[in-house]
C-alpha cells in the first residue's frame, strides 16, 4: 500500500510540475449591482493597481496571461463603491472565478470623505454582530486547518467546542443554536460524524475552494433566519467555471479528492462536482491504528442561466461516515463499563434548488429543498457481535422538507423591503434500545467498580430504558412562518428593523421574535452601533419523542442587546468593540434535574432552565497586504 501511495504522490507532483512551468494564468466571472441584481457594465479591473480590462454589458470579464501567484484585484466604476479582494490566487493554466456584487455609492454626508477601497465588507442585514469573509480569508486562516467552521472561530464571539471538533458555540450558548444556510438552503449538520441535536463534527463536508462569501451572524441577526438561539452561518457557494473544463486532485491527512469544473452549454450554464473520502484508511494496517474513520462526501452545483433576469441553481450534499472501535476482553470490565464494540454509521444527503428572478424594481427567491440525516449506532459485548450480546443501539433519522420564497425591494420609500415565508414538513424516526443494566459505583478517577448503587430497600439499582427496554417512535411535524424586514438610511444613520413569525404543529406553539438595529456614522472610518433581537429555537425532535410528555414542550428563546464601535485604522486594519448582554429563558431540562431524588432519571423535560451571559470583545483584523496578515 505505502508503494501504491507513493506513486500516486508522485505522479501528481509530475503532473503539478509540468503544469507550473507554464506559469500565467485567468481571471473571469461577473459582476453585478449589489441592489438590484442586475448585471454592471464597463467596471474596470485592475490587478495590482494596473488596469488590465473592463466587463462587457453582461457584466462579465474574462483576463488572461495574468502571473501565477496572489494578487489584489479591484474593481471600480463611477457611480459605485469600489470593491477590493485580496490574495486572489491566480494558479497555472487555470482560470480563477470571481463573481462580484458592488454597492451604489452611498449617499455623500457633509463632513465625510468617501474612500476610494476598502479591503472590508459588511453585511446589510444586521449593522452589529456581523462578520463577512470569502475563500482568500479561510485560505489565509492559519489556525482554520482549511475548514470553514474552524476558521471563523478567530471571532471572538465564538469558542470551539473541543480542538476534535468545530461545532460553533456563541456567547455563553451551546450546541446545535447556530443556522447553517447553504446557498438558501437549511442544513442540519454539515459535517462528517455528526450527532443528533449538535452543530459539529471532525471534518466539514463542505468544500472551501468553492465558497464565494460567508456572512456570520454572532446575535441580533435578521428577522429572515429563525429557529437557532445564538447565531447564523450563511454560506454562498460561487459558480463553476463558464469559460472552460478544469480539474483539480487534493490530498492531504484528513482525506483526499478532486473536483470538476466547467460550462453545461455555451454562455448558459455551469457545474461543480467535488469528491472527498478519508485518507487513513488507506493506510491504517501502516500505521498501526485499531479504530479507524471512514468517510465520504460529495458537493456538486449546477447553474443555468435562462436569461440575464432568470436562473435556476441546484445543490446537491451527500455524506457517509463510519468508525468500528473493538476493545479486548479485562478482568473488572462489563459491558456497561467501558468494554463495548462500537459499530457508528451515519450520514446524510440534500438536494435543493433556487429559482431566481430579477424585475425592473425587485427580484425574488424560490426555493425546494430536502435535507436528511441518518444514525445508525450499535454496542455489544466486546468480541460479539449478535443480537443477544447487544447491549444498546440506536437507528434513528431526520427529515426537512421546505420550500420557501422571498421577494426584496432594493428601492421603497421605507427603504430596502424584504419579505418572505415558508412551509416546512418534517418527519423523525427513532428505534432505541438498552440492556437493563446494574448501575455501577466506581473508584474515582479509575474504571475500578467498587458497588452498586442502592434503592432505599438496599437492592441493586437495575436501570432500564422503558417497560420494552426501547423506544420506537415516529413523528411527522410541520411548521409555517413569514418574516418582513427592512433598512432606511437618514442621513448618518441607517436602521434595520423585521419581526418573525413561527408556527409548530407538533406542540401547538407560536412565536413573534422582533429585531431591530441601528448604525450611527461618526465618519467615514468609524461606526457606532446598536442592536437587539429575540430569537426562538424548537427542541430538537428527539426530545418530543423521548416522553410523552414532552409532547408539549414549549420553543427556548434569547434576548440579547449589542452596543459597538469600530474604527478603520487602515485600508486594510479595522479594530472594534462590542459589548452584550444575552439572556434564556424556557430553556428544556430534565424534570429529573429539578428534584432531590438521586435516582430518578425521568425522561420527561420541562422549560424550566433559564440563564445569562455577558461580555467585551475586543477584535483586530488586518486584511492579507504585502503578504502580512492576522487578527
Amino acid at each position: 500500500m505505502k508503494r501504491i501511495i507513493i506513486l500516486i504522490l508522485n505522479f501528481f507532483l509530475f503532473i503539478s510540475a509540468n503544469a507550473s512551468m507554464n506559469k500565467i494564468g485567468n481571471l473571469a466571472g461577473k459582476i453585478i449591482d449589489h441592489n438590484t441584481q442586475k448585471p454592471i457594465e464597463n467596471v474596470m479591473i485592475s490587478i495590482d493597481g494596473k488596469p488590465m480590462g473592463y466587463c462587457n454589458k453582461s457584466g462579465k470579464f474574462l483576463i488572461k496571461g495574468i502571473s501565477s501567484g496572489s494578487h489584489k484585484i479591484t474593481f471600480s466604476r463611477i457611480g459605485y463603491e469600489p470593491r477590493t479582494k485580496v490574495n486572489v490566487v491566480i494558479k497555472p493554466n487555470q482560470t480563477t472565478v470571481q463573481n462580484i456584487e458592488m454597492k451604489p455609492q452611498s449617499v455623500v454626508i457633509e463632513g465625510i470623505t468617501v474612500r476610494e477601497e476598502t479591503f472590508f465588507q459588511e453585511s446589510d442585514d444586521a449593522p452589529v454582530s456581523s462578520n463577512t469573509l470569502d475563500i482568500e480569508e479561510i485560505r489565509s486562516q492559519p489556525s482554520g486547518a482549511y475548514d470553514i467552521q474552524r476558521a471563523i472561530q478567530a471571532i471572538p464571539a465564538i469558542v470551539s467546542a473541543t480542538d476534535a471538533d468545530n461545532e460553533i458555540i456563541v456567547r455563553g450558548g451551546n450546541y446545535g443554536e447556530n443556522l447553517f444556510v447553504l446557498d438558501n438552503i437549511e442544513l442540519q449538520n454539515p459535517n462528517h460524524f455528526a450527532w443528533p441535536g449538535t452543530g459539529g463534527g471532525p471534518v466539514s463536508m463542505i468544500t472551501p475552494e468553492f465558497v464565494k462569501k460567508i456572512d456570520f451572524y454572532a446575535g441580533a441577526f435578521p428577522a429572515k433566519y429563525g429557529d437557532k438561539a445564538s447565531s447564523v452561518l450563511d454560506i454562498i457557494t460561487r459558480d463553476g467555471n463558464e469559460n472552460r473544463f478544469e480539474a483539480k486532485f487534493d490530498v492531504g491527512m484528513a482525506g483526499y479528492g478532486g473536483n470538476i469544473e466547467g460550462p453545461i452549454f455555451p454562455g448558459k450554464g455551469n457545474f461543480i462536482v467535488s469528491y472527498h473520502r478519508s485518507f487513513l484508511s488507506l493506510i491504517s494496517d501502516d500505521i498501526g491504528l485499531a479504530a479507524v474513520p471512514n468517510y465520504h462526501s460529495v458537493f456538486a452545483k449546477q447553474v443555468f442561466n435562462f436569461s440575464p433576469y432568470k436562473k435556476l441553481i441546484i445543490d446537491q450534499l451527500w455524506g457517509n461516515d463510519w468508525i468500528e472501535v473493538k476493545h479486548e476482553k479485562k478482568s473488572g470490565y462489563t459491558a456497561a463499563a467501558g468494554g463495548d464494540d462500537v459499530y457508528a454509521h451515519s450520514g446524510q444527503f440534500t438536494v435543493g434548488a433556487t429559482y431566481k428572478s430579477i424585475y425592473q424594481n425587485s427580484y425574488s427567491l424560490l426555493t425546494f429543498f430536502r435535507n436528511f440525516n441518518w444514525w445508525k449506532h450499535e454496542l455489544y459485548e466486546a468480541g460479539t457481535k449478535t443480537e443477544e450480546s447487544k447491549t444498546w443501539s440506536q437507528n434513528t433519522y431526520e427529515a426537512h422538507n421546505k420550500i420557501k420564497f422571498s421577494v426584496i425591494f432594493p428601492e421603497t420609500p421605507l427603504g430596502k423591503l424584504e419579505s418572505g415565508g415558508y412551509f416546512n414538513f418534517d418527519e423523525f424516526y427513532t428505534d432505541k434500545f438498552m440492556r437493563p443494566d446494574t448501575v455501577f459505583v466506581y473508584a474515582v478517577g479509575t474504571e475500578i467498580i467498587v458497588d452498586t448503587l442502592k434503592d432505599e430497600n438496599g437492592n441493586p439499582i437495575i436501570y432500564a430504558l422503558d417497560e420494552d427496554n426501547k423506544i420506537k417512535e415516529k413523528i411527522f411535524p410541520k411548521n409555517y412562518g413569514g418574516f418582513i424586514q427592512e433598512e432606511k438610511q437618514f442621513g448618518r444613520i441607517t436602521v434595520n428593523a423585521g419581526i418573525r413569525y413561527d408556527y409548530l404543529d407538533y406542540s401547538h406553539e407560536s412565536s413573534v421574535a422582533p429585531r431591530v438595529g441601528g448604525k450611527y456614522s461618526i465618519s467615514q472610518t468609524s461606526h457606532l452601533s446598536l442592536g437587539a433581537g429575540r430569537q426562538f429555537q424548537n427542541p430538537d425532535y428527539y426530545m418530543f419523542t423521548a416522553n410523552e410528555s414532552n409532547k408539549n414542550l414549549k420553543p427556548k428563546y434569547t434576548d440579547q442587546i449589542v452596543l459597538g464601535i469600530d474604527k478603520l485604522l487602515a485600508e486594510d486594519i479595522k479594530a472594534s468593540v462590542e459589548t452584550y448582554y444575552k439572556k434564556y429563558f424556557d430553556v428544556p431540562l430534565n424534570i429529573s434535574s429539578t428534584t432531590t431524588d438521586s435516582v430518578d432519571w425521568s425522561s420527561q423535560k420541562i422549560n424550566a432552565g433559564k440563564g445569562y451571559a455577558k461580555g467585551i470583545e475586543f477584535f483586530l483584523q488586518k486584511k492579507v497586504k504585502d503578504n502580512f496578515w492576522g487578527t
